[in-house]
């Protein structure tokens, strides 16, 4: 796979910066669940931010999928998530609001099972329905 992606079927973008992590890295005593979940993708956007720059976020939820539990758990209902974290800062040649700026650019995270690349197919296709338009910020170099 190369760095280039099509984007709302006809805009070109680049991979201009892949940075991933294991989900619960760091998870030393018990098992994910809802809660945790919940906060590891409220600090996603900050995380992302501090990795590449700041502009806007663009998170594809993951799925969570409930783990089997003898009992009631008591810090949550157990479920997990796939176990890798990927950001990917997406760049286009192309501004989307100021003709007058060079580009625009997207930080776009997901979860997948396996490190990237290559990027699972279902994302790379929920990456590539992504409404650039919308979400991404124009830039000036």
């Amino acid at each position: 796979m190369n760095n280039e992606l099509t984007i709302e079927k006809n805009k070109q973008v680049l991979i201009t910066g892949l940075y991933q992590w294991r989900t619960y890295g760091g998870l030393i005593d018990g098992i994910p669940h809802n809660k945790m979940n919940d906060r590891i993708l409220k600090e996603l956007p900050n995380r992302a931010k501090k990795l590449c720059t700041d502009i806007p976020v663009y998170i594809i939820e993951p799925k969570q999928t409930p783990i089997p539990y003898d009992g009631k758990y008591p810090f949550g209902v157990p479920m997990s998530m796939p176990s890798v974290i990927c950001v990917a800062e997406l760049s286009s040649g192309q501004p989307v609001r100021d003709m007058d700026m060079h580009g625009s650019q997207l930080i776009v995270a997901w979860f997948q099972d396996q490190y990237a690349l290559p990027i699972d197919h279902a994302i790379l296709d929920k990456i590539k329905e992504i409404h650039w338009s919308k979400f991404a910020e124009d830039f000036c170099y």
